[in-house]
This record gives structure tokens, sequence and C-alpha cells, in this order.
């Protein structure tokens, strides 16, 4: 179920995924399907009765969460740096937007006169 967390080369996957050309919504998906696992890892339960036996999960929860978060990251990152283009694009337009109002507005001001 997690063994790809390890077993799997994380960069060779994710060039391999990112040779595709995914879409935006198809790493989305594979982000979701990420945080799906991570979730599932958090709600592994911290001790675990085995007849007689307790067995403390800690140290590969832990282990396995780390993975999951660098498998995470590695995806989203894609999605951040979307964001920010997004971001910056948004930001140039609106000044750009706010020069022509402010242009507007001084040659109305000034034919007014």
């Amino acid at each position: 179920m997690y063994d790809f967390l390890w077993r799997d080369d994380l960069n060779a996957n994710y060039l391999e995924f990112m040779k595709s050309e995914p879409g935006i919504l198809t790493i989305e998906r594979e982000v979701e399907r990420l945080l799906r696992v991570e979730t599932q890892i958090l709600r592994i339960p911290t001790n675990l009765v085995v007849g007689p036996i307790i067995l403390e999960t800690s140290p590969i929860k832990n282990a396995l969460h780390g993975f999951s978060m660098a498998w995470k990251a590695k995806y989203a990152s894609v999605l951040h740096e979307e964001a920010k283009v997004n971001s910056s694009t948004n930001i140039v337009r609106k000044s750009k937007l706010a020069m022509v109002t402010n242009r507007s507005l001084i040659s109305i001001l000034s034919t007014s006169e």
C-alpha cells in the first residue's frame, strides 16, 4: 500500500510523470492522491495490539509520513509555480489597468478644465 514511498525513485517517477505533459487537473489529482496517502498514514494508531503484544508504530509512522510529505511536495511544486505565474500575471494586468484608469482620469480632468 505504501511501499512505493520507499521502493520507487521519487525523482524518476516525477520526471516520467512530467514527460507526459499532464495538465493542471491531472497534477492536482496526483497531489490529492498523495494527500490521501499522507492522511491514511497519520491515522495509523500509535499502538497496535496484536494478541498479547503492543506494537509501537511511531517510528515507522514518522518515516512513512516523511516519505509521503516528500512525494507530495515534489508534485505540489508544479502547482506552486503555476500559482506564482498566475499571481504575477494578475498583478501586471491589474497594474496596467490601474495605469490606464489613471491616464483616463487625468485626461478627463484636463479636458474639463
